[in-house]
């Protein structure tokens, strides 16, 4: 028997586990992983990037099927998910995998689903899903992210897992992975093996450029020890010439902007070209095919194009999903040499490379510039060096003059710790409540994780707070109880010069604050003198340990004091009762029941009281489909500084949401709702084209077909909400229908 937190001994050289897998031969860390997953064990996986933790996903999806078990595969980003759609289609059979996002929902009945995690949270709240009851396994690839803004969602989903599925937790940047290991063998109720390799398959050198002109070209010498500085100056593209000179290409150049790599990319393209004739024949005939299976990848026939044709493409967030995925499939067949990036595309395509340019050792986090975390260091350079391929992998790292005394080493620090995020939101509350009950909620509340890693914290704390406690004992048997108290004929000495002291400092206080504050500390003095001494044995012995029992006191009182504080921060019953409060004061839930409002906005969970005002307003019932559209791709949109339309009427009735938006917001509600895009959907909804649309914006093309496909995926959640309505089913219907074409329709 092993409890839930016990890692069980497992022989990884069982006969059930291979020792090649799809003509890989295993190493110890994934055959151990392989073992634990034949023996039906949760397992938990921190390795480098590009040392095969792929294939042990791979391994528990085949073996699941072979089984005729149902696994669930949950990815953070939306390109991941994407190609381990394509990967798994090919390893297992179309009819046998499933993708369900806010994108696109094929066969989400598969034996093998791929899904954002987010999903299944809703699938698992509802606790009625019949998808669920099959299930074997949840892979959570870059399962860090709990540690992210978005980590709710998979916290969530572990502490709701149902009864006997297994886990399978994938990532190269955990730093405290007994604990999250801890946590999850805690909140499933069953064993986790932990798997740690900290080795790369491929060793990283690592050298420190500064790449916007005036700057030198160095390299770190000795592990990370004393840098030294020197070498001629090297601009952005005497950079690339030094990285095909090196022979460190193919390439991943970040850049912490997306119009930084477009303008990076056509500079090197203008200078370089990376393709001899028959490969430039060899992307002509696969820029062509890409056109045709992506018509909507429009930047392609432009400047994107140009780049294309000399090895070299770039990749943000702002380009049309079309475009990005052609770039995706362009790199995966291997005809660039040089991408540049932003820092998704780190977590996002799995294509190792040769070499990886960080122009930057600082970024900008939305308030202030700062260093690059160990475990952003790890993302990106982790896709440096090829498995079979190259004896090392290279990173170059760009690096202010100015910041050379704040360089890190990053190869020597440790990963840092996942952090958990959680809060309690409307729509957790309002499921929590219609599956459990108040009382049941709380205590599924009560296994986050930020709730384990604060037990953990205090049962250390405790432990530390009873040494001290014996500490004092000890010295308590040396000489008396009374030491340190004011029954003491010595402490009572120590306390009369201490009210000597502050009575000298009282009349030299000229502020009436400050003698407050001395008046206070002396009524404390004079309310200890007041116990009688009390004294069984002469002082003298004791003279020896006053010293130390003071400084035992001090650090009991300071240990005390951090037990009472690390014991305060538990509020999982607080958020909850917060929570609870403004559902009830808005007509949401009366006691632990769910009212109309309340049913509607359990099956919403982005701005679930909004949408659900906006219902019961009859805001969708009255307006078009084409403003019903407009509004919805405002919803929780997160508007860029420059992002404007001009030349495109604006969308009146967005005024009466935002009165209800300010109605929310006075009453406690945070609600998140940014009409800058609302013109541009609208327009879209009518049936305007693309290329007129983006002519009358600042908006990138990316971030608005971004907005119109969240429209889509708020309309089906509206429409799980609004389902015995037919009338509005009907409205939901059509507004999609107008959404979902030409640029913004999702193509596989």
């Amino acid at each position: 028997m092993h409890t839930a937190n016990e890692e069980p001994r497992l022989k990884a050289t069982s006969a059930e586990v291979p020792a090649t897998y799809r003509g890989y031969v295993l190493d110890p860390f994934q055959r151990k992983a392989l073992a634990a997953i034949a023996a039906g064990r949760s397992v938990l996986v921190s390795a480098p990037t590009g040392t095969g933790k792929t294939l042990i996903a791979d391994y528990l999806v085949e073996r699941a099927a072979a089984a005729g078990r149902r696994v669930i595969y949950t990815a953070p980003i939306k390109a991941l998910s994407n190609q381990k759609y394509e990967e798994y289609c090919t390893l297992l059979g179309p009819e046998r995998v499933g993708i369900l996002t806010g994108d696109v929902a094929i066969r989400p009945d598969a034996p093998l689903c791929i899904m954002t995690t987010e999903i299944l949270r809703n699938q698992l709240i509802t606790a009625d899903d019949h998808r669920l009851q099959d299930l074997a396994w949840v892979v959570f690839d870059e399962i860090h992210y709990i540690a992210s803004d978005r980590g709710i969602a998979w916290e969530e989903s572990i502490i709701l897992l149902p009864q006997g599925v297994r886990l399978l937790g994938l990532s190269a940047t955990i730093g405290n992975l007994d604990a999250l290991a801890g946590w999850i063998g805690e909140t499933t109720g069953a064993p986790v093996t932990r798997i740690l390799q900290t080795r790369r398959a491929v060793p990283l050198s690592v050298r420190y450029v500064t790449p916007d002109g005036d700057a030198s070209f160095a390299e770190a010498r000795r592990a990370g020890e004393e840098r030294a500085w020197e070498g001629r100056r090297l601009g952005h593209l005497e950079l690339v010439a030094a990285l095909r000179r090196h022979d460190a290409l193919p390439a991943l150049y970040f850049v912490f902007s997306r119009l930084g790599t477009e303008e990076r990319a056509r500079d090197a393209a203008a200078r370089h070209t990376f393709l001899d004739p028959s490969a430039r024949r060899r992307m002509e005939a696969a820029l062509t095919a890409a056109m045709q299976r992506y018509p909507g990848a429009r930047e392609l026939r432009g400047p994107l194009g140009q780049c294309l044709l000399h090895g070299v493409a770039y990749h943000h967030a702002g380009l049309l999903p079309a475009t990005k995925r052609a770039v995706e499939s362009l790199y995966g067949q291997g005809l660039i040499a040089l991408l540049y990036c932003t820092e998704t595309f780190a977590v996002g395509v799995n294509y190792p490379v040769r070499g990886v340019v960080l122009e930057s050792s600082r970024k900008f986090d939305g308030s202030q510039f700062r260093p690059l975390t160990v475990q952003e260091f790890q993302q990106m350079t982790g896709r440096a060096g090829r498995r079979g391929k190259d004896q090392r992998g290279l990173a170059f790292i760009g690096v202010d003059a100015r910041d050379r005394g704040m360089l890190q080493n990053y190869g020597a620090l440790p990963l840092d710790p996942v952090r958990s995020q959680f809060f309690v939101t409307e729509s957790t509350a309002l499921g929590l409540l219609r599956t459990f009950g108040k009382e049941r909620a709380l205590d599924v509340l009560s296994r986050n994780f930020r709730e384990y890693q604060r037990r953990q914290e205090e049962a250390v704390q405790r432990q530390h707070l009873q040494e001290l406690l014996a500490e004092r004992a000890a010295l308590w048997e040396r000489g008396c109880p009374h030491l340190g108290t004011a029954a003491c004929p010595l402490e009572r000495q120590r306390l009369r010069s201490d009210q000597a002291e502050e009575r000298r400092r009282r009349r030299r206080a000229r502020h009436r604050r400050g003698r407050q504050a001395l008046d206070r500390t002396l009524l404390e003095i004079e309310q200890r003198l007041q116990t009688p001494e009390d004294c069984p044995k002469t002082p003298d012995p004791c003279r020896v340990l006053v010293a130390p029992f003071i400084r035992v006191r001090a650090r009991l009182e300071a240990a005390q004091a951090s037990v009472v504080g690390v014991a305060e921060r538990s509020h999982y019953r607080a958020e909850m009762d917060r929570v609870c409060d403004l559902l009830s004061r808005l007509g949401y839930i009366q006691g632990e029941r769910l009212l109309p409002r309340g049913e509607v906005a359990r099956h919403l969970h982005v701005e679930p009281i909004l949408l659900t005002e906006l219902i019961f307003d009859g805001f969708f019932q009255r307006e078009g489909e084409d403003v019903v559209a407009a509004v919805l791709a405002s919803v929780d949109y997160d508007a860029r500084h420059d992002d404007s339309c001009y030349g495109l009427p604006r969308v009146r009735a967005v005024q009466e949401v935002e009165q209800i938006v300010r109605r929310l917001r006075a009453q406690g509600a945070t609600v998140h709702f940014d009409p800058v895009v609302a013109p541009l959907v609208c327009a879209w909804s009518r049936g305007e084209a693309f290329t007129a649309l983006v002519r009358q914006t600042t908006i990138q093309e990316g971030d608005f077909i971004g907005a119109v496909r969240r429209a889509i995926d708020l309309l089906r959640q509206l429409s799980a909400a609004a389902r015995e309505d037919a009338t509005l089913l009907a409205k939901f219907a059509r507004a999609s229908a107008l959404l979902d074409r030409d640029e913004a329709r999702v193509l596989f």
